[in-house]
């Protein structure tokens, strides 16, 4: 019985060795070489700073009067020397322990990513760059669930032209990638976990937890040596799946804010102007609904002072003018030339409860189009060849009180529509 124990115990120590089942010529080899550089570093530089600090000590009476200026740089020395050292000794460690700074360079990598919690873009090409540089995988690709298109839309991609930018997917597939499950690609099979990691011509899937469920897929390619990915690849990715799926979570949030507010911001607009509008309405109707008296009573307290005469017709003029003083209405004066428009605008404004603000009024025939954009609406410096100063606009100008414009029948069909925008939404 012994004997039969003690064969087979050769037997499987000889398979192991075969086979590199554990891969332990590497690992004796690796730590070898690593503690014999390691020492021997330790050793030189030890060795270099004892014998600097024999000679320096013999030469002591010629080089330095004094026993100060040999401490210091004695010490400048060692330190310049133990720099030396620790930047040797760090290219070792990098050498033998590239896996451990390839992740501390992914988890840097994250941490920046979450730190803009509101870039998804940004949170998933982090990702995908730490799977490819500490997996050692050239394609990667990162997919979110759309449930109302029962399907996975490409986020991200990194060294995968050909990947498919949306892949079908069903409630089923999503249950087999729960959280922490992985699905790595073989030669055969036709179940339904398999046949989505065809569909994306993938090594290596896992799930992504979004929201407390699966809301996303993390797609790895294969590795150039060929090597199956390993129980440690699959929790790397799991934990980088975790942060991710916490920081899409945020940057979710985020859209759905920015959205919200950005409605709210436009109803609230669209709410304003409602206002303004049945404001407009109901000023008119309050100057409609003043009860009918006899033409020309009631004019007595009427400011005409431009205005002469008390027939008929220009009394019924004077009744419009007094009804329309009283609303915020835009008017429109109709008139040949030289029929006293003008001085109907001054009769309106002195009776209205803009009285005390300015009367401003522009001859818009007289100015070329461009001039009269810039009348209107003012410049600023630069604006054109001869905007050498800021200007305030008539509009600003009689801001508070009247705007008289004449003859605007005559300008350009552009000035026209931004005229009656400002008429309009009263508002430039």
């Amino acid at each position: 019985m012994f004997l039969a124990s003690l064969s087979f115990m050769l037997a499987y120590a000889i398979g192991i060795a075969r086979f590199k089942l554990l891969l332990i010529d590497q690992v004796l080899s690796r730590g070898m070489w690593y503690f014999v550089l390691s020492a021997g570093l330790g050793i030189f530089f030890s060795a270099i700073v004892g014998v600097g600090s024999i000679v320096l000590h013999s030469q002591n009476a010629s080089l330095f009067g004094q026993p100060v200026p040999m401490v210091v740089v004695l010490m400048l020395v060692v330190y310049v020397l133990l720099w030396l050292k620790d930047q040797l000794q760090r290219s070792i460690d990098r050498e033998y322990f590239s896996e451990k700074y390839q992740l501390d360079r992914a988890l840097l990598r994250m941490n920046r990513a979450v730190s803009n919690l509101w870039e998804r873009d940004a949170v998933a090409g982090n990702l995908l760059g730490s799977c490819c540089e500490v997996l050692r995988v050239e394609q990667a690709a990162l997919y979110l669930w759309m449930p109302d298109h029962s399907r996975f839309v490409l986020v991200a991609a990194v060294g995968w032209p050909e990947v498919p930018a949306a892949v079908p997917g069903s409630v089923d597939q999503l249950k087999l990638l729960g959280p922490g499950s992985s699905i790595q690609r073989v030669p055969s099979g036709d179940s339904g976990e398999q046949i989505l990691v065809r569909s994306m011509n993938a090594e290596l899937i896992t799930g992504l937890e979004v929201d407390g469920e699966v809301g996303g897929i993390v797609a790895l390619g294969s590795k150039p040596s060929g090597a199956a990915f390993t129980a440690e690849d699959v929790a790397f990715l799991t934990a980088m799946g975790r942060i991710t799926g916490v920081a899409l979570h945020c940057a979710k949030v985020h859209e759905d804010v920015s959205r919200l507010n950005d409605d709210l911001q436009r109803k609230t607009e669209k709410i304003d102007d409602q206002e303004r509008r049945i404001s407009m309405l109901q000023s008119m109707v309050d100057s409609l609904s003043v009860p009918h008296r006899a033409l020309g009573t009631g004019l007595s307290d009427l400011q005409r002072s431009a205005i002469k005469g008390n027939g008929p017709a220009i009394t019924q003029v004077l009744e419009s003018v007094k009804k329309i003083a009283i609303s915020e209405a835009s008017v429109l004066v109709r008139g040949e030339s030289g029929t006293g428009k003008e001085l109907l605008a001054r009769t309106i404004h002195e009776n209205s409860s803009r009285k005390n603000g300015p009367l401003v009024a522009v001859h818009c025939a007289a100015l070329s189009s461009q001039l009269l954009e810039s009348e209107l609406f003012g410049h600023v410096k630069g604006a054109f060849t001869d905007a050498r100063e800021d200007k305030q606009g008539r509009f600003a100008m009689a801001s508070g009180g009247t705007l008289f414009l004449d003859e605007i029948g005559d300008i350009s069909l552009e000035v026209q529509i931004k005229l009656l925008r400002v008429l309009q939404e009263r508002t430039f």
